[in-house]
């Protein structure tokens, strides 16, 4: 028998034969056409560096065997007398794959899209989490609209899917309220960028450095050493003191003499004080005056400005002003004042009858 005269399935081995040769040339040369674009992006992106050239190979190169076989198998059988079920059957399945790979490019589409943004715009470690979000929701809506359209395709009535994904949605939304308000915090952070990995803060009674910033929750090093957790919808709802913002640290103190200050002395004071701070590096004096008459001492006034965020410098140049002060103020004779309360006593007369009082500190011993 003549095997291009021996028929399957209504064709005979000449058609058969046919669908098998355009099939496996089909698949060949997709796969070179595919080779060759894919090395001619990559030497492009090498040579100029164009990031979208990079992206584009990377897409490419997301192309699945499943889709070249499909490719081949849809081509070839046009050689072929199909039924009409047949027929059906072959265009959704290559139907199907062409949605699944179209889902497979525009997921790489949106990964590399992100890299390509966040390495522009050289953001740090706390973009990462955003970023994985954006990621996350864009391929979620991707396969959504992927699925949607498969079953469209299978002839099943999406609008009733849809309206009961719908309500489905909002009933999932409330039981992961919570949850889902930390996600969206997480990317509130991201946007507004209230703090940074590295910055030290202070939310309430609480103050550390920032250590992670998740999807969920943001973990502080506090100055203890312990880990304090905060749920992103909770941090963003209260007041953040963030130090690691400060270009500057502005530095207020006072000191007080005694009272028994000569007045040539104490007019000497401030410039003292000047002198004391501008002979620190790093620092810009501001002002020093004599503030007020306390209850008991003088009080002096002093502001400068630290040119460093750094907590242990600011520490260092205070004490070596605090030193100073301690040898200027002992050189010229100024003491310091310490909280004291003198208190006057007033008798009745300078003679004492029998039947006058005695004075209050008598009576006090007398009771005693």
């Amino acid at each position: 028998m003549n095997l291009l005269e021996f028929e399957i399935w209504h064709n005979d081995g000449r058609h058969w034969l046919y669908a098998a040769a355009a099939a496996v040339g089909v698949l060949l040369v997709a796969r070179l056409l595919k080779g060759l674009v894919h090395r001619g992006l990559e030497r492009r992106h090498r040579a100029t560096a164009r990031a979208i050239d990079g992206a584009l190979a990377a897409v490419l190169d997301g192309t699945r065997w499943f889709s070249y076989l499909t490719l081949a198998i849809w081509i070839g059988a046009s050689f072929l007398e199909l039924t009409a079920g047949a027929e059906r059957v072959l265009n959704r399945g290559a139907l199907i794959v062409l949605l699944v790979q179209l889902g497979l490019y525009g997921q790489i589409a949106v990964r590399r899209g992100l890299e390509i943004w966040q390495s522009q715009k050289q953001e740090g470690a706390s973009s990462q989490t955003a970023t994985a979000a954006i990621g996350l929701l864009a391929r979620i809506a991707i396969w959504t609209m992927v699925l949607l359209t498969v079953l469209s395709s299978l002839g099943i009535e999406i609008s009733a899917l849809v309206a009961g994904l719908g309500v489905g949605g909002v009933a999932a939304a409330l039981a992961v309220q919570s949850l889902l308000g930390d996600v969206f915090a997480s990317l509130s952070i991201y946007v507004d960028r209230p703090f940074e990995i590295g910055d030290f803060i202070i939310v309430g009674d609480d103050r550390g450095s920032v250590e992670h910033i998740g999807w969920r929750a943001t973990r502080v090093r506090s100055l203890g050493g312990e880990q304090i957790i905060f749920a992103n919808g909770e941090l963003i709802k209260q007041r953040i003191h963030n130090y690691g913002r400060m270009q500057e640290r502005r530095i207020d103190f006072r000191i007080g003499i005694e009272y028994g200050t000569p007045a040539d002395l104490v007019e000497k004071v401030p410039g003292v004080l000047k002198e004391a701070v501008e002979q620190q590096e790093g620092t810009r004096f501001d002002r020093a005056h004599f503030k007020e008459y306390g209850d008991s001492a003088l009080v002096f006034e002093v502001v400068y400005y630290v040119l460093s965020p750094d907590y242990t410098e600011f520490m260092d140049r205070q004490q070596a002003i605090n030193f100073v002060l301690l040898r200027r103020f002992e050189k010229l004779g100024i003491s310091f004042a310490f909280p004291t309360r003198t208190l006057h006593l007033k008798t009745d007369g300078a003679e004492r009858t029998d039947n006058a009082r005695p004075p209050l500190e008598t009576r006090l011993e007398q009771s005693n």
